[in-house]
């Protein structure tokens, strides 16, 4: 039985570090999509770039996206509860 457990428990921490990893290139991804396309708007190039500048820009969007991401998930669950009118969000 505890063989079991330990084979389930270990099985959803796995299923939940490869969920987490998936979100997160999900996001960086999005987020290089963004700067790329605000880069090619400006005129400039991915290699006109310094590379910590560029890494610095994807992350500043990706902390926006996340931010983003949390907000709909609050005010998913505001919804579901019934408390989206009352929270204003």
């Amino acid at each position: 039985m505890k063989s079991f457990l330990s084979n389930a428990i270990s099985s959803v921490r796995s299923a939940a570090k490869s969920t987490t990893a998936m979100y997160e290139k999900h996001i960086r991804e999005k987020a290089m999509k963004i700067i790329d396309e605000k880069l090619e708007k400006n005129g400039l190039n991915v290699e006109d770039i310094d590379a910590k500048d560029y890494e610095a820009m994807v992350s500043d969007a990706s902390k926006d996206i996340q931010s983003n991401y949390n907000k709909k998930m609050a005010q998913a669950g505001l919804t579901v509860l019934g408390l989206d009118l009352i929270s204003g969000l």
